[in-house]
């Protein structure tokens, strides 16, 4: 594999400095992320202007569930996000439905 140490790097430009380098398997990361993903399932918390909100994903957060905060303009979450429910404000109050 690629890395390790690169003494001297830059001296060919005036200026010498030690460097390391090191490389990731991408596919290796993005596969062990896709497993934990689809084995947990996710909530789903589109934007809100309630001040409690943020309190309220934290809340769940520490409570070991997976939220997924919306981005501006998403209304629902989308298909490689795992989201298998759905946060739901209803008169000031937030609920938590199947998707």
């Amino acid at each position: 594999m690629p890395g390790g140490r690169y003494d001297r790097i830059g001296e060919v430009f005036g200026r010498s400095r030690f460097a390391t380098g090191f490389t990731a398997d991408l596919v290796a990361i993005s596969r062990r992320g896709t497993a934990a993903t689809e084995a947990s399932g996710g909530i789903f918390a589109p934007a809100s202007t309630n001040p409690d909100y943020w309190q309220v994903i934290q809340a769940l957060r520490s409570q070991g569930e997976r939220v997924v905060m919306a981005l501006a303009g998403q209304t629902s979450a989308d298909d490689d996000q795992q989201c298998d429910r759905v946060l739901v404000e209803q008169a000031g109050r937030f609920q938590i439905k199947p998707n």
